[in-house]
């Protein structure tokens, strides 16, 4: 925006080797919004028809990434900027098999933005903690800054000063180099520390926000305004995934990045590591979005029925139901 790289952090990642970068995912969330996208990434099950999983759902264990990696040794932490009863994520980080849960209550306020520890708060007290974390260990960072509203800057910049677009398009980019900063600072920490070379980082959205119909002053939005991204530092291969993928695509994809292609557990979604997708379906069943003519269009459209089935229906509730 009038010159100011926006994302620089993420912009120097991609293009770094061993690298896995997705960047046409159609966000598949619906009334969970946030818990949807944790849901899907950290069990390759879709969101409920109606109603938010983490709320209404009575499973006390799902199969997911802390799961199959703890036959490995793995001590997992969910670390987020709100409290644990936001979207019920205290109980959902049980039922994700983690094994600590750092909220806002046992974290520093010490730069709050709306409510939420800040993204640069976060990330230096994330990268603390893991520094003291048994290895190996699987860590996820749940940051908030660039959530709406957009109706001030948070960590106002030249962007702010753009004649460009609205006020409120200027405030999203404005959070977005927020944290783009603050991961880009928490990556070169790992780097200095001798943190980074064992590990593999995935940076991944948990929902769409502001649309790109709003960049372009269009009412309408469509699904290709809606696309969301996935990147994984220190991936097993380099690859620029270019095709359409879906949300539900990302836990199927982790599970082979990281090597756990004998968990039971593959989730509703294709890894691309594994299948050509190149299509995507809607909560509403009907709404394509990609190649209209993928052969995987009938699993990807059956896999709503299915997963607000084993939601709806405590199907990982019995003992008999979980993965091995």
């Amino acid at each position: 925006m009038d010159g100011i790289e926006i994302t620089p952090n993420l912009n120097r990642f991609i293009k770094e080797d061993s690298v896995i970068s997705a960047l046409h995912i159609l966000p598949q969330v619906k009334d969970g919004r946030s818990s949807d996208g944790h849901l899907m990434i950290n069990t390759g099950i879709l969101p409920l028809q109606s109603g938010a999983a983490a709320t209404t759902c009575k499973t006390k264990h799902f199969p997911s990434l802390a799961d199959a990696l703890k036959p490995y040794g793995y001590y997992s932490a969910n670390i987020i900027s709100d409290a644990g009863s936001f979207w019920n994520q205290k109980e959902m980080s049980k039922a994700f098999s983690f094994d600590t849960l750092y909220d806002k209550r046992c974290l520093e306020k010490d730069d709050m933005i709306r409510g939420s520890i800040s993204d640069k708060s976060l990330m230096q007290q994330s990268f603390r903690i893991i520094k003291n974390l048994p290895e190996p260990f699987f860590c996820q960072i749940v940051t908030a800054s660039t959530h709406m509203p957009y109706d001030t800057p948070i960590n106002k910049t030249r962007i702010s000063e753009s004649k460009q677009f609205t006020s409120t398009v200027r405030n999203c980019m404005e959070a977005f180099h927020y944290t783009d900063q603050a991961i880009g600072s928490f990556i070169d920490s790992l780097k200095k520390n001798n943190l980074y070379k064992n590990s593999t980082i995935v940076i991944v959205s948990d929902h769409d926000e502001l649309g790109k119909n709003v960049l372009d002053g269009r009412k309408k939005r469509k699904l290709s305004d809606r696309e969301t991204a996935m990147i994984i530092l220190n991936a097993p291969l380099s690859l620029n995934y270019k095709n359409i993928m879906g949300q539900i695509d990302i836990y199927s994809t982790l599970l082979d990045a990281m090597g756990l292609n004998d968990y039971s557990w593959r989730g509703m979604g294709h890894s691309i590591l594994q299948y050509p997708v190149s299509s995507a379906v809607h909560w509403d069943k009907k709404s394509i979005y990609g190649n209209s003519d993928s052969p995987l269009i009938p699993d990807q459209t059956k896999a709503w029925d299915i997963s607000n089935l084993i939601l709806s229906k405590d199907y990982f509730g019995s003992s008999a139901s979980r993965p091995k």
